[in-house]
């Protein structure tokens, strides 16, 4: 199976490959520089599955011979006044349909939250956020967990491959 994924992070692809791998065989993978069309920090769920949508479509568009086009995007979501970490996977098969994955979400320290409030950016705060907590070990993790999203990407596309594995149900 032949896929085509809308980043050239490689980060991305690793994690797409392993999960992937746990439910399809022989597959061949390649990346693509894609924009998401979206803000570099999506704040809303919407944006941030759009974005996803957005990178999946676009390689799709450019008639790759592919067997399936993905995009991935991290973005949070303000819930009651706290922003969460959610991750988002599109799957675009040949004939066009959508296969959505969600992940669930991931609270944010409020320190961090509260900084994004005031415009910075995500990934410089949490990084920071991270250097500053480096002595507690189960903080350090927990933030890792932020920064790496290999957690929230997994369940998001281990969500949209059920989802496509599965599609005469949806």
């Amino acid at each position: 199976m032949k896929i085509a994924l809308g980043s050239t992070s490689i980060d991305k692809a690793n994690i797409l490959k392993e999960i992937l791998g746990e439910f399809f065989k022989d597959l061949e993978f390649q990346t693509y520089d894609v924009s998401s069309g979206i803000t570099d920090q999506p704040l809303d769920e919407e944006t941030t599955i759009t974005g996803a949508i957005n990178r999946a479509q676009t390689i799709r568009e450019r008639n790759i011979k592919s067997d399936l086009f993905v995009g991935l995007e991290g973005g949070l979501s303000l819930i009651h006044n706290n922003y969460f970490l959610v991750c988002v996977v599109a799957l675009i098969n040949k004939k066009g349909d959508l296969f959505l994955g969600i992940s669930s979400k991931l609270r944010l320290p409020k320190e961090v939250s509260e900084k994004i409030k005031k415009g910075e950016r995500f990934g410089n705060v949490v990084r920071e956020y991270q250097h500053k907590n480096k002595n507690d070990s189960v903080l350090y993790k927990f933030t890792e967990c932020l920064i790496n999203r290999k957690k929230l990407f997994s369940e998001a596309i281990s969500n949209a491959c059920a989802e496509y594995r599965n599609s005469s149900y949806f």
